[in-house]
């Protein structure tokens, strides 16, 4: 998959999911490697991430999109990712962000922090981009503070052409 000509042809469709009152920001450069994962698998795992970010902000806010070529991933199961070619896409939101005693289980099926009716068909969302990036040999982590937002940085192997 190509990330520029991917986030060409998503862009208007991640928009439209969006509530007026948040805001999108994507920052792709033209020259990156192609990563190895299934298009339909990059653009589900895109609109789970920017879902989630606009979930997190209910009075408004701004999502960030920023994808930039690395020699080095990391990983939220390990410390010892090897160098390699690397594309990273990081998706920051300024939302209410993840309590850090939470943190450790976002990766888990039908694990919410959303309460009441909210909580109806949550939890999916990071199980699902968990399972997609490391089925594409790829890495994921996340960071957090209350009040501060979150970002979700996946780390996806690249390959020149």
């Amino acid at each position: 998959v190509s990330i520029p000509r991917m986030g060409e042809a998503t862009s208007v469709l991640l928009r439209e999911r969006l509530p007026q009152n948040v805001a999108l920001s994507i920052d792709i450069p033209d020259q990156l490697p192609l990563v190895l994962i299934a298009p339909s698998a990059m653009q589900q795992i895109m609109f789970q991430l920017v879902d989630n970010a606009a979930e997190s902000m209910p009075d408004g806010g701004t999502i960030n999109i920023t994808v930039r070529e690395q020699l080095h991933a990391a990983c939220h199961l390990n410390d010892g990712v090897g160098a390699g070619s690397w594309v990273s896409i990081a998706v920051s939101d300024t939302g209410r962000g993840i309590e850090p005693s939470a943190l450790g289980y976002v990766w888990e099926p039908f694990f919410t922090t959303r309460t009441g009716l909210a909580r109806r068909g949550a939890g999916l969302g990071l199980s699902i981009v968990h399972g997609a990036v490391h089925q594409a040999d790829g890495h994921v982590t996340i960071a957090s503070r209350p009040g501060a937002g979150t970002t979700v940085t996946l780390y996806l192997p690249g390959v020149r052409q």
